[in-house]
């Protein structure tokens, strides 16, 4: 999916609710800039931002819940893609971009990534004891948890996936499959894992004092045995 792509719409008459339209106001957005801009602006479209610093506390839930050790959930297919761009290098682009003023449109990215890439890329660097558990996204729904709100940044990468959330939203096909192709032409780095998981780790060890299970995204622990435990008996 490149730059290029039809973008969204908010149909006439529709309050601009950001919890139903989030993707079209941030189209809206767009327009406002181009509008008071014409020729001179750059106009940044970041897949899921993670690395060190993240207060929406997504990315770090693996990072966090790996370091901890034991038997973990791993949702749906090992071969499902994820795909997200450290802040750091949104950072650095921005600094070039305005260095070299020449506007335009980019997807800032890093090249997708399957989801058994991503967790065994962070158990490298944290506990060595974890053991993944992988768990069908239909049994995981029939257990009443969320993609996104119980497994941050995961979704199955299917349109037809439980009840609609986000708008309307009933999977992810697609949402993993952004091209970056431009933008790394232009100067984007992308980092290795390693370094944005640990950096991850260091900020929330160093920084943010560990992990709060009951208060930031993800299963808590005792959720996840109880799931863990169904799909072993099932």
């Amino acid at each position: 999916m490149t730059e290029d792509y039809p973008l969204g719409e908010i149909p006439a008459g529709e309050p601009h609710d950001p919890r139903r339209w989030y993707g079209q106001l941030k189209v809206l957005c767009e327009q406002a800039v181009r509008g008071n801009f014409p020729g001179r602006s750059t106009v940044i479209r970041p897949t899921w931002v993670v690395g060190p610093g993240d207060n929406n506390h997504l990315w770090g839930y693996w990072v966090m819940r790996m370091q901890d050790g034991g038997d973990m959930l791993a949702p749906g297919s090992p071969g499902g893609p994820i795909q997200w761009i450290d802040v750091r290098d949104i950072a650095d682009f921005v600094n070039l971009r305005a260095e070299e003023q020449d506007g335009g449109t980019y997807h800032l990215v890093a090249p997708p990534m399957r989801m058994d890439e991503m967790l065994y890329g962070i158990r490298a660097l944290t506990a060595d004891d974890v053991r993944l558990r992988w768990v069908h996204e239909d049994f995981l729904w029939e257990q009443g948890t969320q993609p996104w709100v119980d497994y941050p940044l995961w979704w199955p990468a299917r349109n037809d996936y439980g009840e609609p959330v986000f708008g309307g939203i009933k999977g992810g096909e697609g949402s993993a499959l952004l091209d970056g192709t431009h933008a790394w032409a232009a100067g984007l780095n992308r980092r290795p894992l390693a370094d944005t998981a640990r950096a991850t780790l260091d900020w929330y060890v160093e920084d943010v004092g560990g992990w709060d299970y009951a208060q930031r995204p993800g299963l808590t622990r005792e959720r996840e045995a109880e799931i863990l435990a169904a799909w072993s008996s099932r």
